[in-house]
């Protein structure tokens, strides 16, 4: 039995997206490819290739600010 196209429709309809994630990577200091990280997230299980990875670079300052 073929579903109607208003019914297939109405599932697409009610059915939910996934959340848009977003994963801040740190780099540390002469680092500038977030690929190695990227992969062990996605590797490991909490990320996957759809998400969003945004790079932060952490420069920690002197004791003069």
């Amino acid at each position: 039995m073929r579903r109607s196209l208003s019914g297939r429709v109405e599932s697409l309809e009610t059915k939910e997206a996934d959340p848009c994630r977003v994963y801040f990577v740190f780099l540390e200091d002469g680092e500038t490819d977030i690929g190695p990280q990227r992969d062990r997230m996605i590797a490991s299980g909490p990320a996957r290739p759809t998400d969003r990875f945004i790079p932060f670079r952490w420069k920690p300052t002197g004791a003069d600010g």
